[in-house]
């Protein structure tokens, strides 16, 4: 791993294959905005490949805020980098409500899919395929 981020909201790492894996510790907006500024960061390497391939795990806590993530994103949407993101919660419907949401963005970089918690290795291979 060559890049990390841990504090009592979230830890994010960078895998050898690539692929950052955040894991929600608290959700808070705290939490969403670290996340969001992370990205950016990240989507202004000149050396990052793209598109930027996420696993999102909020299986370990509660439901993060999920208007306040749509908002922050709405806002930022034209500066976060082009994204594969699987998204990790423990509810199905959840997961279904969020995508719907950030569809609604329209943000044509960002290809998002849900996994279960237990699903994590096709998370990563979805991630990490081509296309």
């Amino acid at each position: 791993m060559d890049r990390e981020l841990f504090n009592q909201n979230c830890a994010l790492a960078q895998h050898r294959n690539g692929v950052y894996e955040l894991v929600i510790l608290r959700p808070t907006r705290r939490a969403v905005d670290e996340l969001l500024d992370y990205l950016v960061g990240i989507g202004v390497d000149p050396l990052q490949p793209y598109p930027l391939r996420l696993l999102i795990n909020n299986s370990l806590t509660e439901t993060m805020p999920i208007q306040y993530v749509v908002n922050k994103m709405r806002l930022m949407g034209k500066n976060l980098p082009a994204s594969r993101l699987a998204l990790m919660f423990n509810d199905p419907t959840l997961n279904k409500v969020t995508l719907q949401l950030v569809d609604l963005l329209r943000l044509p970089k960002t290809e998002l899919a849900y996994f279960a918690p237990d699903e994590r290795h096709e998370a990563i291979d979805w991630l990490l395929r081509d296309g």
